[in-house]
């Protein structure tokens, strides 16, 4: 059954959306990623998947936890998973550190070209 309005309203409002938009930074996502905004899902604040134009079986997702609901790390963070074979975690205003941990995440998920021979 879809929410009603006036339910989203009133989650919006308990957890101040409005005040936590301009809190959130701009991300300088690099050239040839293609970048789709998803539903919040799961208690996460924004949540939006990557991949690259030239690998478009890529799939990097990540998460804003801005109110801990998800993990334990005391302050509003992005979650970025896969890297590593598991997830890896920076502070809101880390974006530059953000990009680092998708774009290894992407260069993970590189066909190994040893195993196309």
């Amino acid at each position: 059954m879809p929410v009603s309005s006036m339910e989203r309203y009133r989650i919006e409002d308990e957890e101040n959306w409005r005040e936590l938009m301009p809190q959130i930074p701009f991300i300088p996502f690099k050239a040839g990623w293609e970048v789709a905004v998803i539903p919040p899902y799961a208690g996460a604040v924004a949540r939006f998947l990557v991949r690259e134009t030239a690998n478009p079986k890529s799939r990097v997702s990540v998460y804003l936890d801005w109110f801990d609901k998800l993990g334990c790390v005391g302050k509003p963070y992005w979650e970025v998973y896969p890297i590593d074979g598991d997830v890896q975690r920076c502070l809101l205003n880390e974006v530059d550190d953000l990009v680092q941990i998708i774009s290894r995440s992407l260069e993970e998920q590189l066909p190994n070209p040893a195993s196309m021979e």
